[in-house]
């Protein structure tokens, strides 16, 4: 008689386990559903990508670019291929002169002092909410 107990008991865990699985599935394709929606209702133009597409019909072709954001980096080489990044240790004249570098992209995200506010020695080609685009005098 024992062994007909476990029946019913099985029969009922079983079913709990078969409804909490059904209840996680159908929450998972609830927050699938909601994220698809944001994401296709979601606008196509952003600050840096507006800052990064004018960036790449600014520049000339071949001409090497530095950025001091190393998180934007990524973003800039997507953009500007096949311009090749240069990394400078700092940016100020003399180390940017060195470098080679003449186009400096600016994002809201790092903006070294050296390059804020107005210098003689640089100019702000490109000015948006995603940043700054600086051509260096040569």
């Amino acid at each position: 008689m024992a062994q007909r107990a476990g029946g019913p008991v099985r029969l009922l865990l079983a079913g709990l386990i078969l409804v909490l699985a059904v209840a996680g599935l159908l929450a998972q394709a609830g927050f699938m559903l909601r994220e698809g929606s944001d994401q296709l209702s979601a606008p196509t133009t952003h600050p840096l990508r507006d800052l990064l597409t004018e960036a790449d019909r600014t520049i000339p072709p071949g001409q090497p670019y530095a950025i001091p954001s190393d998180v934007r980096a990524d973003n800039a080489r997507y953009f500007l291929y096949p311009r090749q990044r240069v990394a400078v240790a700092a940016f100020d004249r003399d180390a940017l002169r060195r470098a080679g570098v003449r186009w400096v992209i600016v994002t809201n995200d790092r903006r070294p002092p050296e390059l804020s506010g107005a210098r003689d020695w640089f100019r702000v080609v490109l000015r948006s909410p995603g940043g700054r685009l600086i051509e260096v005098e040569p």
